[in-house]
C-alpha cells in the first residue's frame, strides 16, 4: 500500500496529525529537518530526514514512496519573525512547497496534497469556520 507522507512532522500540526494517523492504523512517511530533535516512535510511522530546499532529494524521496496522500505541515509558520527572516522564510515557504509539487508532478504519484494555512487567510468570523 502507498504511504502517507507528512512533512514537517515534528511540528506542532504534523506531530498532531502523526498521532491521528497513527491511531487510525495507517501507514506514514513521516519527514523532518535532518538534524532536528530525535521524535516519538508511533506504530506505522517511519521517520525520515529531509531538507525540502535539497529538490534532488525530495525528487528522489516522492519517486520512491509514491505517497497517496501528502500532508505537507513544513515551513516557517511564525508571522513575525517572517519579516526579520525574509530569505529562510520564503526558501522553504515557497521554494520547499514548489520542489515537493513539482516533484510528485514529474512522478506521477497519484497523491492528494493538503497544504494547511493559517485561520488568517480567511475574514474575520464570529461562527466557527467549515
Amino acid at each position: 500500500m502507498q504511504p502517507i507522507l507528512v512533512t514537517g512532522a515534528s511540528g506542532f500540526a504534523g506531530s498532531h496529525l502523526l498521532d491521528q494517523l497513527s491511531a487510525a492504523g495507517e501507514e506514514a512517511v513521516a519527514w523532518q529537518r535532518p538534524g532536528g530533535l530525535p521524535c516519538a516512535a508511533r506504530p506505522g510511522v517511519t521517520w525520515e530526514p529531509m531538507e525540502l530546499l535539497d529538490r534532488a532529494r525530495v525528487r528522489e524521496a516522492v519517486r520512491r514512496l509514491q505517497p497517496r496522500i501528502v500532508y505537507h505541515c513544513a515551513g516557517a509558520a511564525h508571522v513575525g519573525m517572517s519579516w526579520t527572516t525574509t530569505e529562510p522564510t520564503f526558501a522553504v515557504n515557497v521554494r520547499g512547497t514548489h520542489y515537493l509539487v513539482e516533484a510528485l508532478r514529474e512522478s506521477g504519484a497519484p497523491a492528494r496534497l493538503l497544504i494547511p494555512s493559517s485561520a488568517q487567510v480567511y475574514a474575520a468570523s464570529d461562527e466557527p469556520l467549515r
